[in-house]
């Protein structure tokens, strides 16, 4: 990015696309966290992107945007924020520890109920598991949906997976793991 710049280029379309595609998988904001993230609302967005000189402006202006992280990256930061042994994660997710090392090590991508198994055994606190779950793609857990507010609760009340599985049980909602 500082080559487009430093060659004085107004616009995306004067690169080549091979050029474009390493701007745009060049991972510049590693340092983003997921735990401290202030994040602008979806309509703050679109009205900068709708007044931005350059789509570069908009990207320059909103890291988080742009953020590269993959799941691994993410998932293992946390795991160290919190101070847990991959053998711990794995006992305490209920997930299967070939498919947890894989994801660990960017090989597979996990469902969203998978990675709700990882923030439960992590005990990420709500925020943080919705900040994930976006960043991972994937939409946040909503209040208004019976499932999704057993699976808040838990998270509220740091209670562990066997107890969110049990609270979807009894409602006749479909378990975590």
């Amino acid at each position: 990015m500082a080559n487009f710049l430093a060659k004085g280029r107004t616009s995306w379309f004067s690169l080549h696309p091979k050029s474009i595609f390493a701007i745009l998988n060049t991972n510049f904001y590693d340092t983003i966290q997921v735990t401290n993230m202030q994040e602008k609302t979806t309509t703050q967005l679109e009205q900068e992107l709708s007044s931005c000189a350059s789509f570069h402006e908009y990207l320059s202006q909103n890291p988080c945007v742009t953020s590269n992280q993959d799941v691994s990256q993410l998932l293992s930061k946390l795991q160290q924020e919190k101070g847990l042994q991959r053998a711990e994660l794995i006992a305490r997710s209920g997930v299967n520890d070939i498919y947890v090392h894989q994801i660990l090590s960017g090989k597979r991508h996990p469902s969203r109920n998978k990675l709700l198994c990882l923030a439960i055994a992590m005990e990420l606190e709500a925020e943080q598991v919705q900040d994930l779950l976006k960043r991972c793609g994937y939409a946040p857990l909503y209040a208004k949906n019976r499932r999704d507010s057993v699976i808040l609760y838990g998270f509220y009340h740091k209670q562990p997976l066997f107890a969110v599985n049990e609270a979807l049980y009894e409602l006749g909602e479909p378990l975590l793991a």
